[in-house]
């Protein structure tokens, strides 16, 4: 958990990257919704209730389906989100198999 919790923090220190035009409402809800259940699960002590992980799902889905379309600032700093939401999402996968 202080390896996820770690790297939170070290995301939260990049900064949202300068965003505008078409990609500005979908990434920055992708950005709100994803530190939102990011923060839920350090809160939580490394759980999510079962809305919160389908949710969580589906930001994995759209995180990495986002990523393919950028570049630059804007693919350093979600692909980073994706990787947490990702990593967040196989513990909790590994929760529920044991």
């Amino acid at each position: 958990m202080t390896d996820i919790e770690d790297k939170y923090q070290e995301f939260l220190n990049l900064g949202f990257p300068d965003i505008t035009g078409e990609q500005f409402f979908e990434l920055t809800s992708l950005d709100s919704f994803s530190a939102g259940i990011i923060d839920t699960y350090i809160t939580r002590k490394g759980k999510l209730s079962k809305l919160d992980f389908k949710l969580l799902v589906k930001l994995n889905l759209e995180l990495k389906s986002a990523i393919k379309e950028l570049n630059g600032v804007e693919l350093t700093y979600f692909s980073f989100l994706s990787d947490l939401v990702n990593q967040i999402h196989s513990e909790i996968k590994k929760q529920q198999t044991n």
